[in-house]
């Protein structure tokens, strides 16, 4: 590895623009799509750096991860001005959400504060999605409430608890947790999305059901509509390159699978919990997976009673966990009894419960408008070289 520059000026220039000359010239859209709806819901994203000032252990994008795989020792930082032309860029052609990806703050608060003076210049049309690795001080949470109205922020304490969270790499209180929510709500943010994950070291199985019991205080606590929780698994992989995986014992992880190959054919599993590549000292594969369910359920039952989803998505959702479950279960039951050949009479009720997947993690979307691109203006702007 013999490049890696700390000027990324060079670097994801003008990448939309491209995509758009490629689909005019080819007279073909589909193929240069993202992902198969972005369509009906067209994100995008615009980076600030390429590695990382911390080192959480399940992270495969820690600085620990970029300095042996990638032979950087210290984050490239996009400067201000090439971060809010990417959202100007985009603006010009799309409707949908913007995600700055990178906590500003990696780069010091002269930097965040930049960024955001410019931002503030822009008043950029599409609603901006910002995101914290620990929380922020008031007064950069109000500045992001005047440069970008109606944004949105995220920030992925792991767990509840502050010792778990603390082995993971994010060091901080609590009640600096629950500061940074109360100011964010404050300075006009639209929403505010919380990530727990499950699989972490220290973490059992009466962890993770209270860390759901945790999602509840915070509900009661701020009964905001604006706050959405959300669970999951390490999933499908512990990330290859994290300080977990390759050294697994010290963290308290068992690899399950270690090859390129024995990953891929995990992926073709028919059950995701073959996916998953590792256990813990705490839990093992079955134990994280049941819990995962068990945690979804009650999670759903307290969003329902909050009022963040409506009763409606709460019955649906209800009914793909519950059917997930039971295709589980029948699926483990043939693997057991070596009826592998079986497995394909389930196929179409897996494909629903993947597809129907879909339809749950529209609570993660923004609302967009109806209009969602702006094709005519971006024909326009590119024949204007602008």
């Amino acid at each position: 590895m013999s490049h890696v520059p700390d000027d990324l000026s060079e670097v994801f220039v003008n990448h939309y623009d491209n995509t758009i000359r490629s689909v005019i010239r080819y007279r073909d859209l589909s193929n240069y799509l993202p992902y198969k709806r972005w369509l009906r819901y067209p994100i995008t994203a615009v980076l600030t750096c390429r590695g990382c000032v911390h080192n959480c252990i399940i992270c495969g994008g820690s600085a620990a991860a970029f300095r042996q795989c990638y032979s950087r020792e210290r984050p490239a930082f996009r400067t201000p001005e090439a971060v809010v032309h990417d959202v100007q860029r985009i603006g010009r052609f799309s409707n949908g959400p913007i995600f700055i990806l990178g906590d500003i703050l990696q780069a010091g608060e002269d930097y965040a504060y930049r960024l955001l003076e410019l931002l503030s210049r822009e008043r950029a049309k599409n609603q901006l999605i910002m995101e914290l690795f620990s929380p922020a001080p008031k007064e950069l949470l109000k500045k992001m409430g005047e440069a970008c109205p109606g944004f949105c922020l995220e920030i992925s304490p792991e767990s509840h608890d502050p010792a778990i969270r603390k082995v993971c790499g994010r060091d901080y209180s609590t009640e600096a947790l629950e500061d940074t929510i109360e100011d964010a709500l404050a300075a006009g943010c639209s929403r505010m999305d919380i990530f727990y994950m499950f699989g972490l070291p220290q973490q059992t199985t009466q962890s993770v059901m209270d860390t759901v019991d945790y999602c509840g205080h915070l509900m009661s606590k701020f009964h905001d509509k604006r706050l959405f929780t959300f669970t999951a698994p390490i999933s499908p992989f512990l990330d290859p390159g994290s300080l977990a995986f390759e050294n697994p014992e010290r963290y308290g992880y068992s690899l399950l699978l270690h090859g390129l190959e024995e990953h891929r054919q995990a992926l073709v599993a028919p059950s995701w919990k073959y996916h998953l590549n590792y256990e813990t000292k705490w839990m093992n594969r079955q134990e994280i997976v049941d819990s995962a369910y068990q945690a979804e359920l009650e999670l759903n039952k307290l969003k329902a009673r909050y009022g963040i989803i409506s009763k409606e998505m709460a019955r649906e959702t209800e009914q793909r966990l519950n059917t997930a479950i039971e295709l589980m279960n029948q699926i483990d039951d043939m693997i057991a009894s070596g009826r592998e050949e079986q497995l394909t009479q389930l196929k179409d009720r897996v494909d629903w419960v993947n597809m129907s997947w879909i339809g749950g993690k529209r609570e993660l979307e923004l609302p967009t408008s109806l209009i969602k691109l702006r094709l005519p203006s971006t024909i326009w702007s590119l024949i204007r070289g602008r």
